[in-house]
């Protein structure tokens, strides 16, 4: 990977790893993966304090820049892909979906 380096601070996304092969992954939905590994869940991350990631996701990575406290960026990967749909509900990307966002 030449885009960071050992101890650079990132997002990574939640979707961790996949088995590409299967027929979820085949149709791009790699979230449905029987064996895929889930950062925070199945795989260290989120709240710990380092982990490693696929690079095969690293389009998906986001670089933090040193002034956001850890504390705030635990919410960026989550904000990042929440403001991704909005955008592609209003760029009409996205049709005739129903967009769901329970407030507690």
């Amino acid at each position: 990977m030449t885009r960071f380096k050992i101890g650079d601070r990132v997002g990574v996304p939640w979707l961790g790893q996949t088995c590409g092969t299967c027929e979820s992954c085949m149709m791009g939905h790699e979230n449905l993966c029987a064996d895929a590994v889930f950062t925070g869940y199945t795989h260290p991350g989120g709240f710990a304090q380092f982990t490693t990631a696929d690079e095969q996701y690293s389009d998906e990575f986001l670089r933090l820049a040193p002034q956001i406290p850890v504390q705030t960026s635990v919410t960026t990967y989550p904000l990042s892909k929440t403001n991704q749909a909005l955008s592609d509900l209003r760029t009409g990307k996205i049709h005739g979906s129903v967009v769901v966002m329970p407030w507690q």
